[in-house]
């Protein structure tokens, strides 16, 4: 038994055993729940985030593709002697916040498997079966496990709120206060009569069973009010004078980090503990509370490990604020920003944005800061800006004239400016709402489509051990948020689901390259929305890579871990098991919308007009599909490597493997379609 769970509680000693199976399903389900909870946040903070006004370059080491260009939707901003403006400020701020619930996501997913426990990132708290969100509309009112806004008292600032999905405005920033309040100010909010018998749970619950689930639990009032319950389960002591927690805790369980394994330095957190590590020199259980602090402190700002201190015999236990907080340099060093001519710059806009002030501040500060910034005369949302501006103008896409001209003659094959914004204006017609409404539901579905990649690889990355985080998917989410706004003046609604794909059935990446002749055709010649994806590790299954991010033939790389069909990749390494055979080592590189299998040949689809390659890092190899009996598929090499080269359309070079399969199969071969207009409004990948 461990020394830290001697609790101040006398009914949670001598717990009979009769009780485990029902305790352990609480605990199970306090888990799920925070990951419910953290999970939550994310396309709620998302959406309005990227609801507020602005434009961006794209650029990266070395590349100056797209020199004196602008694509709709702001970013971070780094610091520089000119102060940021309010929509900067306030876009900083809120991605503070955005990037932290993905720790905490991560924090409360390895308290899952810490205690033997798959978390799902499709809860059907939270999404329907299609993978359409239902905790989100006009009529919603629970934040999930924490607060229904219909208890709140007609005096509260909270009274008449809904969970819903809208711009950054005055009201949508009062659901964020309320959602990373204190228990103090949450309890002053509702009449006293409701929190006693709603929200104020007693471990262990009365009523719980072996079968009961995160839908069963009780409001708890307050994110940090549930990890105390969490605690308090955890310390049960039973007659056999074993606890809870060592009955559950698992030691071999898969521990995931995408913050503090970051290359050559010490991490974005190094002062805290982001995953359970049983050969650290420190405690599992003194593990889980820095967890839970680390979760409380950042979010309401006051972490509920003073409480559990009180229970617990260790009263030299402190937590410690600025260990909490995200290392400015390794951030700078991990993500770099750069000019658009390919310069890297002195520092980094993500560094700006999750450190200095706003690493010093607690969520709910943040919104409040938040709260006051949106109120300035100069703070504009895109649906501000839609009414303001009845189209777009090629000159909204232009940063620098000479410089955008000079990047027409270095890249000619490049889209330009005024076929940009026709395109846009084409999908978000001011004088159809036929197509209007049309265009804006399928850029809903492309978004929630874009989410989904993310969670049902998720569901993978804390069960499989190998699979890597799609984390690029999380800013081809953002772009795909973007372009709605901006676009349509509107939140995506995640509500319409992403259309399903169709099993055995090969899907083709992009415009006019279907090679089953028996694929379903879109009205639009393109890559069915089904299959609309931002990432590798979202891009499931072969002909359906995309952008220019290249996998090597041989497996690994970043953001892998997809199936093939209904087969799950196996881990990654050279001599992974992929497609169901052995792979040998290569120096060979998948082609776009001719993958040989699951996260491979690129990711983003459609592939972006824009879309162009850096530098080569080795020939590709070409396949072609051939059907199976059992009405599947496999790929089929074709002879010798096709070199691509630094500048190329990525759309040209799937057409490339296009033909190239055509002309094995000895077929005709079609002239190549113009970009469309979804083609051309979607900027390239990043």
């Amino acid at each position: 038994m461990s020394k830290y769970l001697f609790a101040d509680r006398p009914d949670l000693m001598n717990r009979d055993l009769s009780n485990l199976a029902a305790d352990k399903a609480a605990v199970y389900a306090m888990v799920q729940a925070a990951v419910n909870v953290e999970l939550f946040t994310i396309p709620l903070y998302m959406t309005s985030l990227y609801s507020v006004h602005g434009m961006h370059q794209i650029n990266g080491a070395g590349n100056n593709f797209y020199q004196g260009r602008l694509w709709p939707g702001l970013t971070t901003t780094r610091k520089t002697d000119t102060p940021l403006t309010t929509n900067q400020d306030v876009f900083n701020k809120v991605f503070s916040v955005f990037i932290a619930e993905m720790l905490h996501l991560q924090l409360a997913s390895n308290l899952c498997t810490a205690v033997g426990y798959s978390p799902s990132f499709t809860s059907p708290l939270l999404q329907n079966p299609d993978h359409s969100w239902n905790c989100y509309g006009d009529d919603k009112t629970v934040i999930p496990h924490v607060l229904d806004l219909n208890d709140v008292k007609q005096d509260s600032p909270f009274f008449g709120l809904k969970v819903k999905l809208d711009s950054m405005n005055s009201t949508q920033v009062k659901l964020f206060l309320a959602i990373e309040e204190t228990e103090y100010n949450a309890e002053q909010n509702v009449d006293p009569a409701i929190w006693a018998s709603k929200y104020s749970p007693t471990v262990p619950y009365a009523g719980w069973t072996s079968t009961s689930t995160e839908a069963d639990l009780p409001l708890f009032g307050t994110i940090g009010q549930m990890y105390l319950c969490l605690w308090d389960y955890l310390s049960i002591q039973y007659t056999d004078k074993t606890t809870l927690w060592s009955k559950m805790y698992d030691k071999n369980a898969i521990q995931q980090d995408l913050f503090n394994s970051s290359k050559g330095n010490s991490g974005q957190y190094p002062g805290m503990s982001v995953k359970i590590d049983p050969t650290s020199s420190k405690d599992p259980l003194l593990q889980v509370m820095d967890i839970i602090n680390g979760i409380t402190d950042q979010g309401e700002g006051s972490g509920v490990v003073d409480i559990i201190k009180q229970r617990l015999k260790l009263q030299q236990l402190k937590a410690v604020q600025g260990q909490y907080q995200p290392d400015e340099a390794n951030i700078a060093a991990e993500y770099p920003s750069f000019t658009d001519t390919g310069d890297q710059l002195p520092t980094s806009a993500d560094a700006t944005a999750r450190g200095g002030v706003n690493g010093g501040m607690d969520h709910f500060e943040i919104f409040q800061a938040v709260q006051e910034l949106i109120q300035k005369p100069d703070f504009l949302t895109w649906d501000q800006w839609h009414q303001q501006n009845p189209s777009w103008q090629a000159s909204f896409l232009i940063k620098d004239q000479n410089d955008y001209e000079t990047n027409l003659k270095n890249y000619p094959q490049l889209p330009t400016a005024d076929q940009i914004v026709t395109a846009m204006n084409n999908l978000a017609p001011n004088n159809n709402p036929i197509t209007w409404q049309n265009n804006y539901e399928l850029f809903s579905k492309i978004a929630t489509g874009s989410i989904t990649g993310m969670t049902t690889v998720l569901n993978k990355f804390w069960q499989v051990a190998g699979t890597t985080f799609p984390m690029p998917a999380m800013s081809g989410t953002g772009d795909r948020m973007s372009i709605c706004w901006a676009l349509f003046g509107k939140a995506p609604d995640l509500s319409i689901a992403p259309p399903t794909k169709l099993a055995n059935t090969l899907y083709h990446a992009c415009q006019g390259m279907a090679l089953d002749p028996n694929t379903p055709v879109q009205e639009w010649g393109c890559a069915s929305p089904a299959i609309y994806h931002t990432c590798i590790g979202s891009n499931e299954c072969r002909s359906e890579g995309g952008c220019g991010f290249v996998q090597s033939t041989a497996g690994g790389g970043s953001c892998g871990g997809s199936g093939c069909g209904s087969k799950l990749r196996a881990p990654q390494s050279a001599n992974a098991v992929l497609c169901g055979g052995p792979t040998p080592p290569s120096k060979t590189y998948g082609a776009p919308a001719d993958n040989k299998c699951g996260a491979f040949g690129g990711c983003a689809v459609p592939i972006s007009a824009s879309q162009m390659y850096p530098d080569p890092k080795g020939p590709m190899e070409f396949y072609d599909f051939q059907k199976n009996p059992d009405g599947t598929w496999k790929s089929v090499p074709l002879p010798g490597d096709y070199d691509y080269q630094k500048g190329q359309l990525v759309h040209d070079v799937a057409w490339d493997a296009y033909t190239a399969v055509l002309k094995n199969r000895q077929q005709p071969v079609p002239d190549k379609p113009a970009p469309n207009d979804i083609r051309l409004a979607f900027p390239p990948s990043t």
